[in-house]
Formats: structure tokens, sequence, C-alpha cells
């Protein structure tokens, strides 16, 4: 008898790429015997989020925004004209609309 590999349960892994193992049991590096069973946990890669419309609301509402949505990181907030004349977002990155790992910052750029 050989040993066995079953997928006991998925994960999101925000550095773990989809498809890949993140865990086993029992562990690597143990002793093992023929006929065992290792169960392996596999990756979905990190969890997803859709960045949601900011344009017109303040870097505050934005941040606001962006938790409810799920992303965990506070928005990067940048000033491309080197003022804040009217503090309101008027373009993101990622767009509104993408989908996002919801670890990473969103950068908002402000007017």
């Amino acid at each position: 008898d050989k040993l066995t590999i079953v997928q006991g349960s998925t994960a999101f892994n925000d550095n773990v790429p989809s498809g890949q193992i993140i865990s086993q049991t029992p562990p690597a590096g143990s002793q093992g015997h023929h006929g065992d069973t290792i169960t392996v946990v596999v990756s979905k890669g990190p969890e997803m989020g859709t960045v949601p419309n900011l344009s017109g609301k303040t870097p505050a509402q934005a941040a606001a925004l962006l938790k409810r949505a799920g992303f965990t990181k506070p928005p990067i907030v940048e000033y491309p004209l080197g003022a804040n004349l009217f503090n309101k977002v008027y373009s993101t990155s990622p767009p509104a609309g993408s989908s996002y790992p919801l670890h990473k910052p969103v950068t908002l750029r402000v007017v």
C-alpha cells in the first residue's frame, strides 16, 4: 500500500497561490507508514472583493466604504495636483468595479 493524499478543505491565503497546498496533516517530516492518509489544505488564493465607486466621496467616506466592502488595509491617499482643493476622490487604483485582493490597500486620487 502507498500513501493516500486527500483534500481536507480549501482556505483563502494571501501568500499561497490558488491550487497550491497550504498545509498537511500529518506535517511534513513526520514518519509515515504504508497505507497512511495525508490530508491537505488547498489554497483558494487571496480573498477578493469588488472596489466600490468612490468618486465624489471624501477620503474618510471612501475609507469607510472600503472597510464595509471587506478591505482590511486603509487606503493610500494621493493628491496628484499637489493641493487638496475639494477633498473629493476622483479616481481609484484599481478602478471601481475591479476585483482586488481584500488584504491590499486601494489608492485614492483626491482633488
